[in-house]
């Protein structure tokens, strides 16, 4: 293995930054060309940020039901699972929790959550999913964001859309979650864990190493801002609007996908007393820091430090 092997390709995407390490790609600008319309595609499906994005055509409908795409409707299959899985704490109608965020960049939807407030207090339970028709219905007003789940599925999507076009391995790391497909590297892919916000490559953190499957963070240290209101806001918030009550700052977890390590990563910070037991009963390895800097592994996430040898990626939240 040389380093000749690999080949990196680095975009912003999504609102965050988009990593894709390609190993003995039989076709590297076929497996790049293709990230970048997959990313174009998605971003222009399900963008919170983006006033022309088909999630904001849908968020602002004044209709009940709406029809929409096959990709997004995937994507509100999939919180709708999680929101059945977690127990109703994974929400993604939280639109209106997080509405000031966007403001700056997607005035539509700022201006029709402010007309329409009564929304945030609608919850996914009210939406009605009709995978047949592609139809969705659900009380007007209610804001959808896929957040950090949506992000991880769709690394999920990319790194198996860059396969078929490339053959070969790779490493997507997108806004922090990673997804890993094909063949592996001698050693397997390295990836550093960090909660160093800045994400420089030589923060300290730990160096972990995988094969398959994906790795994602969640942290409440990140996306932090005062509302008009002068409240100290986070992006990680419960449906019913009631405070988080969690001592970790962060969660990391090691999982089949990018997909299911994130959802546990943010079923972890939303109900920190069942999450011990939960990563117990499925075998998962996980990261949790306290407020402190205190890292604790659970579900028998390793302890030792690999050597900095070969290529990596790093893993925090963004």
């Amino acid at each position: 293995m040389s380093e000749s092997d690999f080949i990196v390709e680095s975009f912003d995407a999504l609102g965050t930054s988009c990593q894709i390490i390609l190993y003995k790609s039989t076709d590297s600008k076929l497996a790049i060309s293709t990230a970048h319309s997959y990313i174009r595609q998605m971003d222009k499906v399900a963008s919170f940020y983006r006033s022309d994005s088909e999630l904001t055509t849908l968020n602002v409908a004044r209709s009940e039901t709406v029809s929409v795409s096959e990709q997004l409707l995937e994507l509100l299959e999939l919180y709708d699972w999680a929101y059945c899985e977690s127990k109703s704490k994974i929400d993604a109608a939280v639109g209106h929790q997080l509405v000031e965020l966007v403001a700056p960049y997607n005035s539509i939807l700022y201006e029709f959550a402010v007309q329409n407030a009564h929304g945030g207090e609608a919850t996914f339970g009210d939406v009605k999913i009709d995978s047949k028709n592609n139809l969705i219905t659900r009380p007007v007003g209610l804001l959808i964001d896929f957040g950090g789940l949506g992000k991880s599925f769709i690394a999920d999507n990319l790194a198996i859309k860059i396969i078929e076009a490339g053959g070969g391995g790779v490493l997507v790391n997108l806004g922090g979650d990673i997804r890993v497909e094909g063949e592996v590297p001698q050693g397997g892919w390295l990836i550093k864990v960090t909660n160093d916000l800045s994400l420089s490559p030589d923060a300290p953190g730990q160096l972990i190493s995988i094969v398959l499957g994906g790795v994602a963070t969640s942290s409440r240290l990140t996306r932090r801002w005062i509302d008009r209101a002068g409240n100290d806001r986070e992006h990680i918030v419960l449906g019913d609007k009631s405070p988080i009550k969690c001592d970790y700052t962060s969660v990391t977890v090691a999982a089949s996908s990018a997909t299911l390590a994130n959802f546990y990563t943010l079923f972890a910070l939303l109900s920190q007393d069942e999450a011990p037991a939960m990563l117990a009963r499925f075998g998962l390895p996980a990261l949790v820091r306290t407020a402190d800097g205190i890292g604790i592994g659970l579900g028998g996430w390793p302890s030792n430090e690999l050597s900095n040898k070969g290529q990596s990626s790093l893993v925090g939240a963004r």
